[in-house]
């Protein structure tokens, strides 16, 4: 792991919980698990609670860590070869409101990278990713993208 996959949790913390709220989303998906990178033990962290009703899957990137919280905390969970494997249908097309991936990108290389975003961007009406600025178009190639800033941290909503 890069330490970059656990640089700015308070950002990711602010971001996750307020997009889930402002955008409504009752379905999300969490690649990569941030409450789970994060170490919540529910779904709330730092004070900051999710909003009832919200089914969580997650797309984990570290099976190997597991605890028993974590099934109880995401509704569905699938380990990354799953998910890559999980076929787009016309039934769970943009069946996710929100999906996140926050800090992936230096964790695989760019062409598993591709292939989860773009299998995200299918299953999902809207995407927020990390930027570090020089990525901003490369993610152009996925759909309408819109800057957010939270604190020091740069983001994308892509949709």
């Amino acid at each position: 792991m890069t330490s970059d996959y656990f640089m700015g949790a308070q950002e990711d913390i602010i971001l996750y919980f307020q997009a889930i709220s402002e955008m409504g989303a009752k379905k999300v998906l969490d690649v990569g698990m941030t409450l789970k990178r994060l170490g919540a033990l529910d779904r709330n962290i730092a004070n900051i609670r999710m909003t009832e009703g919200v089914r969580l899957s997650g797309v984990d990137l570290k099976p190997e860590w597991q605890v028993d919280v974590y099934s109880c905390i995401y509704d569905s969970i699938f380990t990354v070869d799953d998910f890559i494997a999980l076929p787009v249908t016309k039934k769970n097309m943009k069946g996710y409101q929100l999906a996140v991936m926050l800090r992936l990108r230096s964790l695989f290389g760019a062409e598993k990278y591709d292939e989860i975003l773009k299998k995200v961007c299918r299953l999902s009406a809207a995407v927020i990713v990390s930027d570090n600025g020089a990525e901003s178009e490369y993610y152009r190639n996925y759909g309408n993208i819109s800057p957010i800033e939270v604190g020091g941290s740069r983001y994308l909503l892509i949709r």
